[in-house]
C-alpha cells in the first residue's frame, strides 16, 4: 500500500466499528508494524491480519487468502490499481463483493458511486505548482459493486 498509517486506520476503522476481519498486505516492513501497533493500540489485532508481502501470488492472481473476500480496500497507486484492474472486475461478478478505493479511481473500471471521505490520518499532498504540503481535509473514496 502507499500509506500504512491509512490502511492501518481503515482497517481499525472497519474491525471496531463493524466487527470485521481484515486482511493487510503491505511490503515495507516499517508500515507494515506501524499499521500492526494502530491494531493492538485499539485492541483489534485479533480481527486483522497483516502480511508483509505483495497482495499478488507468483502467479500474478490475488494471494489466496484474499479468495473469499466480499469487501476489497485498496489503497495503491494508479499503476499498480491497473494490474489489479481485471482482477478486481472478475471478483465483482460474485454476488455482494465490493470495492473500495481511497484517492484513485481504478482503471478500466466504473465507480458505482463516489463520495468524499473525511481524512484524518494525516497524510500530506502536495500542492499543485508548490512544494509546500497540506494536510488533506478530504479525499475521494470510490465505490465499486453494489451495496448491501
Amino acid at each position: 500500500g502507499i500509506n500504512a498509517e491509512y490502511m492501518g486506520t481503515a482497517l481499525v476503522h472497519l474491525a471496531k466499528s463493524h466487527g470485521c476481519r481484515c486482511i493487510g498486505y503491505e511490503i515495507r516492513g516499517e508500515l507494515l508494524e506501524k499499521a500492526r501497533m494502530m491494531s493492538e493500540e485499539a485492541g483489534v489485532s485479533e480481527l486483522i491480519t497483516y502480511h508483509h508481502s505483495s497482495f499478488l501470488a507468483q502467479d500474478g492472481n490475488l494471494q489466496p487468502a484474499l479468495d473469499e473476500a466480499t469487501v476489497y480496500f485498496v489503497y495503491l497507486l494508479p499503476e499498480a490499481l491497473k494490474i489489479l484492474s481485471p482482477l478486481l472486475s472478475a471478483r465483482l461478478a460474485r454476488p455482494g463483493v465490493r470495492v473500495l478505493s481511497p484517492q484513485f479511481a481504478i482503471p478500466d473500471m466504473q465507480p458505482s458511486f463516489e463520495v468524499e471521505a473525511p481524512s484524518k490520518t494525516g497524510f500530506q499532498r502536495e500542492r499543485p505548482r508548490s512544494a509546500c504540503t497540506l494536510p488533506w481535509e478530504t479525499i475521494p473514496l470510490y465505490m465499486y459493486g453494489s451495496l448491501p
